[in-house]
């Protein structure tokens, strides 16, 4: 019985983490010198093998990123003749990039065809190498850095003999694609599942190789295009909540060209939701290389709308349902409903509590605003009293508020058509969380001023007036300064009767690390839309209407948004009404005025509740962030009426983002 003798190389099929794509070594050279009789140099095994490696094959030892796949004694390939007709299998019993394998009885004639693993072999048909890929539905590893080297054995390859008889230089038939995931909310998201499926494909299906070319054909989709990982232990991802700090997930699919919208990544965690992802744009993956996908950042709340306009007495149920986003910007309009893993709504047993109630002019208390409450599933419903004022009623899940809403209790706020240089937009006719547009006299100023914000959360801060000439808090507490690592956007959420303010007014109330700023998109603008020093003036902010949109903490009702900072700049150029009522009449359109009062702030800094500036000055929010003096992430821009000899308007105002001020809402249709 003849004994034939073949050396293979097995291409650098080179896998690596998410930080870097790795570069595939594409033809290993191998000396044959007869069928019989052989000479080769076998690379020396690096003593940094990962141990006890399951697969037959193994990663060789990390150079630069990067790692070369490197045969293990006992694997076993197949080799076909070149139509098809004679095959035999091979086994080495050397490692290493090269390797000797041996057959009792071979195949003979030129342009031999070979599959690594033997077992996953399908044939050749009309000239194609036929490779079963199921193997990969095998896969466990969660990141190629750490953990695929148990996993290299599942990834098949394919070579053509090369000119010189007996020369293989095996190359990759699946690439991988690694999703990175960003906990920014820092909620404590643990993964225990991820899947990809292709909707045109049988990614688990039989390829079809072209030796010729390299060119990977997967057949059409059956029931065999997905494959699943599950994790033997949640892949925790609450540290990932700095901003570009990710998680990787790998998976080694075939490499092939997927088209427009045809990969879905289905994301399972540890409590059994399921959050999925549609890779919209065409994907190509190349053999043996790592396919970086863009972070997706995990976003997860409970309805829709944040504030709720109630006229006295009247009662409405407010939708719960728990949704989510992984848009970096949290835009509102990109939330999906969380499911359960057999597809329908995930499911959760919810209590209520109403945190507070806020009338205008006391200091008020239980069933003042809200008279009646209560929650079936995802209903929520309330019902307000016959008194006009704010309140705030939270959802909770075992005791921990997972959301809060803003009960607003005033008549139909009406809109004014602004006109900033020929660009018209609607405005309300008043501040966020007011009962009354304009007052009559001093006495009725206090309906006017509304509820406090701090830049970027949704939650008001609630005050009250027992006179015109005082302002006063209740239902609300300090932390000052934020904690890193601690309050985090989950804590906010978690505490919104808690007000962040900061030992440095050039800090933000999000307080990650030293090295984090916060988030330029909380409330809406563009990634890049933070205004520089020293260009920050309201009159500079972008014209960029549409690059604005409307995110799951902004505090308006539905309908409406926080206003970019250029909604401001053609009032902030007009000439000001002398101050009445505790207010500025402000121009809006080159002849009719909306009542702006000076509601004063709390402080960036403040350690107790008192307001500053009250009667004098006012700090209108918008969604425009800005630095100062090159600081990143302390400042929002602001909309800043003044009470001088001559009343006057800012056009250079900008706040900490810990300072807390009044907001007003843009019609988001007229926009």
């Amino acid at each position: 019985m003849k004994k034939v003798f073949l050396l293979l190389a097995a291409v650098t099929a080179v896998l690596c983490a998410c930080q870097k794509e790795a570069m595939v070594k594409e033809d290993m050279a191998v000396l044959v010198e007869n069928a019989k009789t052989i000479h080769c140099s076998i690379p020396e095994i690096n003593d940094a093998q990962p141990a006890g490696v399951a697969s037959r094959t193994a990663l060789g030892a990390e150079d630069s990123g990067s790692y070369p796949v490197e045969w293990r004694s006992g694997d076993v390939i197949k080799l076909y003749s070149s139509d098809g007709s004679e095959d035999a299998e091979y086994t080495t019993s050397t490692d290493g990039v090269d390797a000797v394998f041996t057959s009792p009885t071979g195949v003979v004639g030129a342009d031999r065809l070979g599959v690594y693993p033997a077992a996953k072999a399908a044939g050749i048909s009309a000239g194609k190498i036929m490779v079963d890929m199921s193997g990969l539905a095998s896969q466990t590893a969660k990141d190629v850095m750490a953990d695929i080297s148990d996993n290299v054995q599942y990834f098949p390859m394919w070579a053509k003999e090369g000119a010189t008889p007996g020369q293989f230089s095996f190359r990759n038939i699946a690439g991988c694609i690694a999703l990175q995931l960003n906990d920014y909310q820092g909620l404590g998201l643990a993964i225990k599942k991820v899947k990809i499926s292709s909707a045109s494909m049988d990614i688990l299906g039989v390829a079809s190789v072209d030796p010729s070319t390299g060119a990977i054909t997967l057949p059409a989709k059956t029931d065999k295009n997905s494959i699943t990982i599950e994790y033997a232990t949640a892949v925790d991802v609450n540290t990932k909540y700095i901003e570009k700090s990710v998680e990787c997930f790998t998976i080694a699919i075939p490499a092939v060209t997927y088209p427009d919208n045809d990969l879905t990544f289905e994301i399972t965690d540890n409590d059994g939701r399921v959050f999925t992802q549609r890779v919209t744009k065409a994907l190509t993956i190349n053999p043996g290389k790592v396919k970086k996908m863009a972070k997706l950042q995990f976003t997860l709340r409970y309805g829709t709308e944040n504030c709720f306009i109630f006229a006295p007495g009247e009662t409405k149920v407010i939708d719960v349902t728990p949704k989510y986003t992984f848009s970096s910007r949290f835009a509102q309009s990109t939330l999906r409903t969380v499911e359960n893993t057999a597809g329908g709504t995930y499911a959760m047993a919810l209590t209520k509590e109403v945190l507070w109630e806020q009338l205008p002019t006391t200091n008020s208390g239980a069933g003042s605003v809200i008279t009646a409450s209560s929650i079936d599933g995802y209903n929520l419903t309330v019902t307000a009293g016959a008194e006009e004022g704010n309140a705030l009623i939270a959802i909770k899940d075992g005791g921990t508020i997972v959301w809060s809403f803003h009960i607003w209790v005033t008549d139909t706020p009406g809109d004014h058509l602004y006109n900033i240089s020929g660009d018209t937009f609607q405005m309300m006719d008043r501040n966020l969380g007011a009962v009354m547009a304009t007052p009559s006299s001093a006495d009725e100023a206090v309906y006017t001023y509304g509820m406090l914000y701090q830049w970027g959360r949704k939650d008001p801060i609630p005050t009250y007036s027992t006179a015109y000439n005082s302002r006063s808090f209740a239902h609300t507490t300090i932390v000052r300064p934020p904690v890193a690592g601690t309050h985090t956007l989950a804590w906010t959420i978690q505490n919104p009767t808690t007000v962040l303010t900061h030992t440095s007014s050039d800090k933000p109330w999000l307080a990650f690390d030293a090295e984090t700023s916060a988030n330029e998109s909380l409330w809406g603008a563009p990634a890049g839309g933070t205004l520089a020093y020293p260009t920050y003036k309201i009159g500079n902010a972008p014209k960029n209407a549409s690059a604005y949109v409307k995110t799951v903490y902004d505090p308006c009702p539905e309908g409406y948004q926080i206003p970019q900072a250029y909604r401001y700049s053609g009032i902030a150029n007009t000439t000001i009404p002398k101050r009445a009522n505790y207010g500025q009449a402000l121009v809006y359109d080159g002849e009719h005025t909306a009542f702006y009062p000076l509601t004063g702030s709390l402080g960036s800094t403040a350690s107790t509740l008192t307001v500053s500036s009250f009667g004098t000055r006012q700090y209108m929010a918008t969604a425009t962030p800005s630095d100062y003096a090159g600081k990143e992430g302390g400042r929002a821009l602001c909309l800043q009426t003044v009470e001088t000899t001559t009343p006057t308007v800012s056009s250079t105002s900008y706040v900490p983002m810990t300072t807390s001020g009044a907001a007003r809402c843009v019609k988001t249709s007229s926009l």
